[in-house]
């Protein structure tokens, strides 16, 4: 995984934009989307749909990417990738996590409750 391959292959289809393209940039960069999706794993959700999501991720960002911005390839797509595993997690994640504020004053509830029975 080189970021200067990643880079010229993603700006061969930004030039083309043929099929044969897309897939040159995917496989050079599928091991970026693999080394992030792995470091996301654990969390619940298998690894390979973090590794499906990152891919997804990667085809939208090579379609997103613009050349003349300036930005090399990797420095666009591994914040883009990071960020839609994260939403994926996110948004899969099975706790529901009841806001702060709430928490909080069911602990008070709980003191004053303490507090009334002895």
């Amino acid at each position: 995984m080189n970021a200067d391959d990643i880079h010229n292959a993603a700006m061969r289809y930004a030039s083309t934009r043929t099929k044969e393209a897309l897939d040159e940039a995917v496989s050079v960069a599928l091991p970026l989307c693999n080394a992030i999706a792995a470091r996301f794993a654990g969390r619940g959700i298998e690894l390979e749909d973090l590794r499906q999501v990152a891919a997804m991720a990667l085809v939208n960002a090579l379609n997103g990417f613009d050349p003349k911005r300036g930005l090399r390839f990797t420095t666009y797509v591994t914040p883009t990738i990071t960020g839609t595993v994260r939403n994926y997690i996110r948004d899969r994640a099975q706790l529901v996590r009841t806001p702060r504020g709430l928490r909080e004053q069911g602990m008070q509830m709980d003191r004053m409750l303490e507090q009334l029975t002895q």
